[in-house]
């Protein structure tokens, strides 16, 4: 199940190594974005400050000693060590704030939502609780366009729909349940909370 979650459908082993000089230049460019972002923790931190920065920028755990990893793990911490919808929302909402200064046109801040959107998922690896969230903010740029208004609730359900539609497998991916339950979690209990303290 938890290959099936991963898209991961066959096991097979490498017999040979053909090297080419044909690239992605996109993904090529989110790969060294994210290599230059990671050599430049390791060369102004200390190994572990810039582990730990690598692990909550990019959930990339490579880094991590045993004995640290195990640390966390008794600390009750590790869930903070994955990259989430939570990294997507500050993105997001620091370039929405951003592009609301520089552009009143909504078309152009549809397009720099979904371009943000699309460039933090694939430096974080295409997780499925990015996934989440990216799907999610790409339809609220879409709803920006069409001028219609979208309730929550309603974005998240669609999100999770054309995920599954996509990959059916991902309701199996643990961090894909923990990404949306948190998420409605938040939107039918701490929203109306927060309101009603208000």
């Amino acid at each position: 199940n938890i290959y099936y979650s991963k898209g991961i459908f066959l096991s097979a082993s490498l017999e040979e190594v053909i090297k080419t000089d044909e690239r992605d230049f996109i993904l090529s460019f989110v790969g060294r974005t994210r290599k230059y972002i990671e050599n430049s923790f390791f060369r102004n931190m200390g190994y572990d400050e810039a582990a730990t920065f690598s692990a909550l920028i990019f959930g990339e755990k490579d880094f991590f000693t045993n004995e640290f990893n195990d640390n966390i793990k008794r600390a009750g911490v590790s869930h903070v060590m994955v990259v989430s919808g939570m990294h997507l929302a500050i993105f997001v909402s620091f370039f929405l704030k951003l592009t609301k200064g520089l552009f009143y046109n909504r078309y152009i801040r549809a397009i720099t939502m979904i371009l943000t959107v699309i460039f933090m998922i694939a430096l974080c690896g295409f997780s499925l609780s990015m996934l989440r969230a990216g799907v999610t903010y790409i339809l609220i740029a879409l709803s920006l366009c069409l001028k219609r208004e979208s309730t929550s609730e309603n974005t998240l359900s669609a999100a999770v729909m054309i995920i599954l539609a996509i990959s059916p497998f991902a309701i199996l991916n643990i961090g894909f349940q923990l990404s949306v339950l948190a998420t409605f979690g938040i939107l039918v209990i701490a929203v109306p909370i927060i309101n009603s303290l208000k």
